[in-house]
């Protein structure tokens, strides 16, 4: 890792978090590289926790729209990958298309501009259609011909439950998980875990980020009930593990909030990577103008989309209900408030015998 001064706070950063700000080109990004936010520290300190955790196969993150994800997770891919020997970093997504965008204009793109010295000998295939490859080249007129090589290799696949049954995986992003419609990520999940494990014990790390979209029609209902079985503090009493053997990772939209604030023309993440206060305020006034005028619909959505509390990730879609679901979550969230259910006792009766 590394310390630095903040503002004058010690501040520290893992390895990983250090070679993504310095060396991850970013395609969509003005300044190509990484910009410092406490944001992505947490991140970065949760992925480390989860590698440094015997017990644990990787997390979900849950999260809102543009945080970065997808950025990140290519970036601890590429540098597990480079870092081991024999390791192998595998890529599904929502759908086989969206998978290949990810290997190009994530890995292969931060790879191209890699500096030399973390860019390993590789087996000199030009197209990389489905890999990179950091194998000795099979050419004799190659410089690194005979060469010792890390025989690492970083892949991608189709969305399907099976696509990594029966290989081994060291590292596995599955990216848009609440997204998916094209396989049961919660079966794929299942067939992901023995590829990460030797025995009993845990060899790989499982990245499960995604928006969720739609809890009825689409992944958001899966992804929430993986979610649900990922508790850090509800484990199994013999295997010592969660139910699924990930952890659930939560951090609030407004922490990384893209833009300025309306009011004071200053950036919602000041140059030192701590995120305005009143973000959180912006972002709620958003959603009561959707309610006050009656999109319910679009209020859900922007809860979902931009999260300012874990059980945001999961409102209801409002298009199917006859009922106002603003009035229902907000009881939801009162009864969820309390510490021990509350018990009334009573009897219904007529008003002034007035039946029906």
């Amino acid at each position: 890792g590394y310390w630095f001064f903040n503002n004058g706070m010690p501040t520290y950063i893992t390895g990983l978090h250090y070679m993504f700000c310095n060396f991850w080109h970013i395609k969509s990004s003005k300044n190509q590289l990484p910009f410092f936010c406490m944001y992505d520290r947490e991140v970065f300190l949760f992925v480390e926790m989860c590698v440094k955790d015997p017990l644990c196969f990787g997390f979900n993150f849950p999260k809102h729209r543009r945080a970065g994800a997808t950025s990140i997770a290519s970036c601890i891919r590429y540098f597990r990958a480079v870092s081991n020997l024999i390791h192998h970093s595998g890529l599904q997504s929502m759908t086989d298309t969206s998978a290949e965008t990810i290997h190009y204009n994530h890995m292969v793109y931060a790879w191209d501009k890699m500096l030399f010295p973390f860019r390993p000998i590789y087996d000199g295939v030009v197209t990389r259609t489905k890999s990179i490859k950091f194998s000795a080249p099979r050419f004799k007129n190659s410089d690194d011909y005979g060469k010792e090589a890390l025989d690492s290799r970083i892949t991608y696949g189709a969305s399907g439950e099976t696509y990594y049954d029966g290989d081994i995986l060291n590292t596995i992003h599955n990216d848009e998980t609440g997204k998916t419609l094209e396989s049961d990520i919660y079966e794929r999940w299942r067939v992901q875990k023995p590829t990460l494990k030797s025995g009993t014990d845990v060899i790989g790390l499982a990245m499960n980020t995604s928006t969720v979209e739609e809890m009825e029609g689409k992944g958001g209902k899966i992804f929430k009930k993986l979610c649900d079985e990922s508790d850090y503090h509800k484990r199994n009493p013999t295997t010592l593990q969660t139910a699924s053997g990930l952890y659930t990772l939560f951090i609030p939209a407004y922490e990384k909030m893209e833009g300025s604030n309306p009011k004071t023309g200053l950036q919602w993440i000041d140059k030192h990577g701590f995120h305005d206060p009143s973000a959180e305020g912006y972002i709620r006034a958003e959603a009561a103008e959707y309610e006050s005028l009656g999109n319910l619909q679009a209020w859900a959505d922007h809860f979902r989309l931009y999260p300012c509390e874990y059980r945001d990730c999961w409102r209801p879609a409002a298009k199917n209900s006859p009922f106002n679901l603003s009035i229902i979550n907000r009881r939801i969230d009162v009864i969820n408030s309390y510490q021990k259910p509350v018990k009334k006792y009573g009897r219904f009766e007529w008003v002034s015998g007035k039946e029906g």
